[in-house]
């Protein structure tokens, strides 16, 4: 994976239907300072925004996805939250699941 010292797991699944979906789950730290900035927003509006430029399209114009959302959650008591990822796959993008892990990864670096 892109970032070193992180730790990750990757999980693979059979479901007894045609669903290609990737998943990805990040926890964050809790603090007031990201909170009144609004940072975990940001990021969220920003992965699930699909105009000209956007992740979305960048995926979509690859026949790799179909949908794509993001959401956060935790609240305000609790030491983590955490930000999910929901990616709706093409059968192309099933196959490219790896370059696709890269680009959003990508993104993020960017981001």
């Amino acid at each position: 994976m892109p970032y070193k010292g992180v730790e990750h797991e990757l999980i693979f699944f059979n479901s007894f239907q045609d669903v290609y979906k990737i998943t990805i789950a990040f926890s964050m730290k809790n603090d007031y300072e990201m909170f009144y900035k609004k940072s975990m927003n940001l990021l969220s509006v920003l992965v699930a925004h699909k105009g000209p430029g956007s992740l979305y399209q960048c995926l979509k114009g690859l026949n790799y996805i179909s949908g794509i959302s993001c959401d956060q959650n935790g609240c305000c008591v609790t030491a983590m939250r955490f930000i999910t990822m929901e990616i709706d796959l093409t059968e192309q993008g099933m196959k490219n699941y790896k370059r696709i892990l890269a680009i959003i990864f990508h993104y993020f670096k960017v981001v």
